[in-house]
Order: C-alpha cells, then sequence, then structure tokens
C-alpha cells in the first residue's frame, strides 16, 4: 500500500505541477521538498490507517548518511522520508538535471505486521 500510494501521490503531484500555470512544479530545491511533503502526506496516512507505525520523519541526507542512520536503528518504528538535498544530488548525478531524473527519494517505515522495515526509493521524472 505505502510503495503503491507514495508513487501515485509523487506522480500526481509531478503531473499537476506540470500543468499548473500559476504555480508549476520545478526542478528545484523547492520542487523536491514540495514532492518530500507529498510523500510524508502518504506516510502520515498510513499511519492512521494502522498500515505503519511511528512518527512520520523527513530529513535530508545524502543516500549513504540516511542508509547508515537506518542501519543504526536511528529510525526504529517510524515512517522516513528522506530527500537528498537539490545540490547534492545534481553535484552526484549531473546528468538527471537534464534528463530531468531525481532518484533522490528513500522510504523508510515500519509496517503494521511482518516486517521490520522496509526501505524504498522513489524516481521522479519530467518535472514541470
Amino acid at each position: 500500500w505505502v510503495q503503491v500510494n507514495v508513487n501515485l501521490a509523487v506522480s500526481n503531484a509531478v503531473i499537476n505541477g506540470s500543468n499548473n500555470t500559476i504555480n508549476p512544479l520545478y526542478y528545484n530545491q523547492a520542487g523536491i521538498n514540495t514532492l518530500q511533503q507529498v510523500g510524508a502526506t502518504v506516510g502520515t496516512q498510513a499511519v492512521q490507517n494502522g498500515l505503519a507505525l511511528g512518527q512520520v520523519i523527513t530529513t535530508s541526507l545524502d543516500a549513504s548518511t540516511f542508509l547508515t542512520n537506518v542501519d543504526n536503528g536511528d529510525y526504529a518504528g517510524n515512517f522516513v522520508i528522506n530527500a537528498i538535498p537539490f545540490e547534492s544530488y545534481i553535484a552526484a548525478y549531473p546528468a538527471n538535471y537534464a534528463n530531468q531524473i531525481y532518484g533522490g527519494f528513500q522510504v523508510a517505515y515500519t509496517p503494521q505486521y511482518g516486517f521490520q522495515t522496509i526501505i524504498f526509493n522513489i524516481l521522479v521524472t519530467q518535472f514541470a
């Protein structure tokens, strides 16, 4: 549910942002923050519906620091959505900017039953 709905919500936000001339979604830090908040809203729904545990936390770390924190148990029992900062991501993946690709989202959460932690990445393409 979480993977499908985060993907769907982020995709809808990209489409809506591409069609909004008053407040378009751009491939910059503000656009990344907007999409991260969309993912966090889905996380809040998952927690409220009993599909995930804990609090919803947003972070802005590089991928290796985020995964180290997950491995260290820093986010245990919570729903965390990380967005690599725009400048850091573009410096690490310069070709992605020209191709309008942002692959800097990671989500780590604890479901109600079954697994201790599920981690997945979100790939965003075709910003406005």
